[in-house]
């Protein structure tokens, strides 16, 4: 089956990947999303030729290690899930386009994700995130940065004034007042951003 480009198993209530996954050495596309997966196998990393992998909606509580070994990766949907840790080596995936970690329990972003040279969207919207490193805006191609529902006080200035930046979310958020009035005047002076809604970040003083 080494031919084989597309595997998708979506909401079959499959709770254990095999290690023989690995052999598929030929898949492109791999959709996993709805299941009652806890971990992934190491051998996963053998799919040198993803690029597109969507694990979204199972139970996985961390990625292994040998996922770096997709550098053409250019998809990843790991949201609502329980991991804790964004792995720091998706920096090196220079294909990468979307990324995504909703509803997880993550408390910190990686600043390693500021040397990511193609994203276009990172959502990590709904997990535990205090901080927002500066080194995120760094990605000059990031057009949509969704943070609603975490516990970010502060956005550094080079995040929300990146280039390319349209849509930055905060709503659910105890952003500092002082800082949320710097980011809606920035959007408001910058035409090419289309979107920003403030309705229901939560102010601190």
């Amino acid at each position: 089956m080494k031919s084989l480009k597309r595997l998708s198993a979506n909401e079959n209530k499959i709770r254990r990947v095999s290690e023989s996954i690995g052999n598929l050495s030929g898949l492109t596309s791999l959709q996993l999303s709805g299941n009652g997966i806890i971990e992934l196998p190491d051998e996963i990393g053998n799919l040198t030729s993803l690029e597109t992998l969507c694990i979204d909606n199972n139970r996985i509580r961390e990625l292994p290690k040998s996922i770096n070994n997709m550098r053409g990766l250019g998809s990843i949907n790991a949201g609502n899930n329980k991991m804790k840790q964004i792995p720091s080596g998706l920096s090196c995936m220079d294909s990468l386009r979307y990324v995504n970690f909703e509803g997880n329990m993550i408390s910190e972003i990686p600043a390693e994700l500021g040397k990511l040279k193609n994203v276009y969207e990172i959502d990590l919207a709904g997990n535990a995130i205090e901080c927002v490193p500066s080194s995120l805006g760094d990605v000059s191609t990031m057009a949509l940065l969704r943070l609603e529902d975490n516990n970010i006080k502060d956005v550094p200035s080079s995040v929300y004034s990146m280039e390319n930046l349209e849509y930055l979310g905060l709503d659910g958020n105890p952003v500092k007042a002082k800082t949320a009035k710097k980011i809606k005047k920035f959007f408001t002076a910058s035409s090419g951003m289309t979107f920003y809604n403030t309705d229901d970040i939560e102010y601190s003083y």
